[in-house]
């Protein structure tokens, strides 16, 4: 009886000591995980910084050459898209201009050059079959509140609420875009993405109305 409580005594100790060990090695794996995950990450930052710092050097030595927004175009067109390999890692480069899309809004100021603007944009639309009606749209949603309603379209006869002093998100030009189509049965402008050309400010979950906020 004595001997079988040592026995089991024994075997309870040899079970907690292969549960601690087990334990430990976990314990260690994880940690020998980590730390090669640690050291995978260090090594990915310095080849990267050491990708970007070629980069801007290879960038700063063109910069010297473009000087005009002629340039700067022939420039997209022949190195938009570079792919490069830097120190045994295959790097693949997207150069664009920050001004590569446009602000709608400035349809709201009258200078010579954002009269030139609205005449290229109409011009635009008026290449994929979309009719003056549009651009009117968008010029009336950027002008601000008129007292007399003297509007170059009647958007606002059907859209009272639609704020009025600038186009404020994607989510604002997709209302006036359905408006327009289903105004006027013409889904020409389906064929733009909008996304591509306009600059758009994220939109936002308010349920504010703007205008009153206004």
């Amino acid at each position: 009886m004595l001997h079988s409580k040592r026995s089991a005594i024994a075997l309870m100790v040899t079970l907690i000591f292969i549960i601690a060990i087990s334990v430990s090695l976990g314990i260690s794996l994880k940690m020998v995980k980590d730390v090669k995950t640690e050291v995978t990450k260090q090594k990915f930052a310095m080849q990267s910084n050491i990708i970007v710092t070629d980069i801007i050097a290879m960038l700063d030595g063109f910069s010297t050459e473009i000087n005009s927004a002629q340039r700067l175009f022939i420039f997209l067109q022949q190195y938009g898209e570079l792919p490069l390999e830097i120190n045994g890692i295959m790097v693949h480069i997207s150069i664009k201009s920050a001004r590569a899309k446009i602000n709608l809004n400035m349809l709201k100021n009258n200078t010579t050059t954002e009269n030139n603007f609205k005449h290229s944009l109409g011009q635009y639309f008026g290449s994929y079959g979309i009719n003056s009606a549009y651009l009117d749209m968008l010029i009336d949603n950027v002008s601000g509140i008129k007292k007399d309603d003297s509007y170059n379209s009647d958007i606002f006869t059907y859209k009272p609420y639609l704020f009025r002093d600038y186009i404020a998100s994607y989510r604002h030009l997709k209302e006036i875009n359905n408006f327009y189509t289903i105004m006027n049965n013409d889904n020409s402008l389906s064929q733009i993405n909008f996304e591509e050309l306009f600059y758009f400010s994220k939109d936002t979950n308010t349920t504010l109305d703007v205008n009153y906020i206004s």
